[in-house]
């Protein structure tokens, strides 16, 4: 991944990010009409299985969108409202307020009023037709209580305890399933391979982060999104390959 995006032209990636989101929105829609066996009910997860890893890969891929948007282009209003569309359906509250932050920054920078407008009204449609996915007590007091209960044995095993080994330490009479995740990506690395590889994970972002705001602000605000997202969540293939390839956009 690092290797294809330092070698990618700036508008050829873009293009691959608004594509990619635009293929997995429509494959998410067309896998929730055909199949109606899901852990999440009526929230969309696409190919990936989860709403919350699908929110997460949208969030860049739908700022990229909004900062190539071309008006007049047919093809530009279709990516947008087909991947705003799923990513409401996904009702990943981390996705939301993600991409509600970077918007913000980007109209700020841009001195776009018009677009800041449009983004703080976006936000409060967003939140008036999802409020009942916003506000859910227990999805919210268990992720706290998963973050608690796995602070705990991490400062017992801060070198961790191995991958797939966070379901044999971790249970609560609270929890309808048995964690095989922290769903906080720290978290998650501290206690499968130690606090010194989560360190190791924060640096690489913060590195990341810095070197593209210096060499493309979009670059930097889409890697931003994405992480913001993931903060509630975990990574898996998709959004590890996405964190990648903006790690080899800032070599």
């Amino acid at each position: 991944c690092m290797a294809i995006a330092s070698k990618l032209p700036k508008i050829k990636l873009e293009r691959f990010f608004i594509l990619s989101g635009a293929i997995s929105s429509a494959a998410a829609i067309v896998i929730t009409n055909i199949s109606s066996a899901s852990l999440f009910e009526d929230r969309m997860g696409g190919t990936t299985g989860n709403p919350n890893i699908l929110g997460a890969f949208l969030v860049p891929t739908i700022f990229l969108t909004i900062a190539n948007f071309r008006k007049s282009a047919v093809s530009s209003w279709a990516a947008l409202i087909l991947q705003i569309y799923v990513l409401f359906e996904t009702g990943n509250r981390s996705s939301w307020l993600a991409l509600a932050i970077i918007l913000l920054i980007f109209c700020a920078q841009k001195k776009n009023w018009k677009m800041l407008a449009t983004t703080i009204f976006s936000s409060g449609i967003f939140t008036f037709f999802g409020w009942d996915r916003l506000i859910t007590e227990v999805s919210i007091g268990t992720r706290f209580e998963l973050y608690k209960l796995a602070l705990k044995e991490i400062f017992k095993h801060p070198f961790g305890v191995g991958y797939e080994h966070i379901q044999t330490i971790i249970s609560s009479p609270n929890f309808s399933l048995v964690p095989d995740r922290v769903h906080q990506p720290f978290l998650d690395m501290s206690l499968s391979a130690g606090i010194p590889s989560a360190l190791a994970l924060l640096a690489l972002s913060i590195t990341t982060f810095l070197t593209l705001r210096k060499k493309n602000p979009h670059y930097a605000l889409a890697f931003l999104g994405l992480f913001i997202s993931l903060q509630s969540s975990f990574f898996t293939i998709l959004t590890a390959f996405q964190f990648f390839v903006f790690v080899g956009l800032a070599l």
